[in-house]
């Protein structure tokens, strides 16, 4: 199951004059009418690692696209062994919150508990997009 996501550059940067489409989202880096927040309110099911996947389904299935900008405005550090403690190695529960969060996950995919997901667009429809390996510039 796809939970962990890693960025990588874009090909053609240099050319590319306007945000691109994007697969998914980033938590660090939203910017939406404020509506966004009123119908998408973040799932208490999912703890850390697969948040960013339900957000870019459930937006994606209630008509959001989403983009990556098209010139770098900011980066998140992940490497935290030098800078600060993670919060899963300051939470003795964490492997019981994964493990909730992964479930939630694949409730949502499998179409379990879909009363979270939009119905401008369908799973199906947001599967075949991110494997669709082709860019549109």
């Amino acid at each position: 199951m796809l939970i962990y996501l890693e960025a990588h550059p874009i090909p053609v940067w240099r050319d590319v004059k306007q945000p691109i489409p994007a697969h998914f989202t980033s938590l660090h880096f939203v910017f939406a009418d404020g509506a966004f927040n009123r119908e998408l309110i973040l799932d208490e099911q999912v703890y850390f690692f697969g948040d960013e996947v339900v957000l870019a389904l459930r937006a994606f299935t209630h008509g959001y696209d989403l983009f990556h900008p098209h010139y770098v405005l900011g980066w998140h550090l992940y490497e935290r062994t030098a800078t600060r403690t993670t919060h899963w190695d300051d939470h003795a529960d964490y492997d019981e919150r994964n493990q909730r969060s992964c479930d939630r996950l694949r409730d949502l995919f499998l179409g379990i508990d879909d009363a979270a997901l939009g119905s401008r667009r369908t799973i199906d429809d947001y599967e075949s997009m991110i494997c669709d390996k082709l860019i549109e510039l």
